[in-house]
């Protein structure tokens, strides 16, 4: 019986050495690991600012990824300094509120700041929906009009 407990504790400590070594490979912070669904109504911000903050701790390589899908994000500022390389790979699209209103007073949508060795991939969209603030604004008539942070030039 000790010989089966001995040959047991071998094989959990071995699977766990094994685990253990793929999750210090995988650094890859999946945004809908953190909650985020994707073709849903809700704003990803607070999941996308968990998954850029854990990879920007690390002290490895990582990655945080925004899966194919359509995912709504409101104003965000994703900042380091981080500890390491990151990488963000937008395979999805992320699209703007379409309520002009809370973007009063903000002079972006998505800022990246303060992060050396930074990549940003994909083959997703920042979509700021900029039609819907071209239809309650003058700036096809005025270069003096106020511009939202989703108007495209």
């Amino acid at each position: 019986m000790a010989k089966k407990l001995q040959q047991l504790a071998l094989v959990f400590f071995l699977l766990l050495l094994t685990f253990n070594g793929r999750a210090q490979q995988n650094r890859v912070h999946d945004v809908t690991f953190y909650g985020a669904k994707p073709n849903e109504k809700t704003d990803i911000n607070q999941v996308f600012l968990k998954a850029f903050n854990a990879a920007c701790i690390s002290l490895k390589p990582s990655k945080v990824l925004i899966p194919k899908g359509e995912y709504y994000l409101g104003n965000i500022t994703l900042e380091g300094p981080c500890k390491a390389l990151i990488v963000v790979e937008v395979r999805g699209n992320l699209l703007a509120s379409q309520d002009i209103k809370e973007f009063k007073g903000i002079d972006s949508w998505v800022t990246f700041q303060y992060i050396d060795h930074f990549t940003l991939l994909g083959g997703g969209v920042f979509d700021g929906q900029g039609a819907i603030a071209w239809a309650i604004n003058d700036c096809h008539k005025s270069t003096k009009c106020k511009k939202s942070p989703i108007l495209s030039s």
